[in-house]
């Protein structure tokens, strides 16, 4: 299942943890999960085009 843009899910932090941890660190998950998806979108449009290539030729 792909979200996207579905904001962030933090678990309760102490300041302290938070300045430890760094405040990018929920940023970096969201690009990776952002570029996971745009992965899965482009692989599903191969297999779309490819499949319509095969279409055609039979046609």
């Amino acid at each position: 299942m792909i979200y996207l843009n579905n904001g962030r899910q933090q678990l309760p932090v102490q300041a302290g943890d938070k300045m430890a941890r760094g405040a990018a660190a929920g940023d970096d998950a969201d690009l990776i999960r952002w570029a996971a998806a745009q992965g899965q979108a482009l692989s599903k449009l191969q297999i779309f085009s490819t499949m319509a290539k095969q279409v055609n030729e039979q046609q």
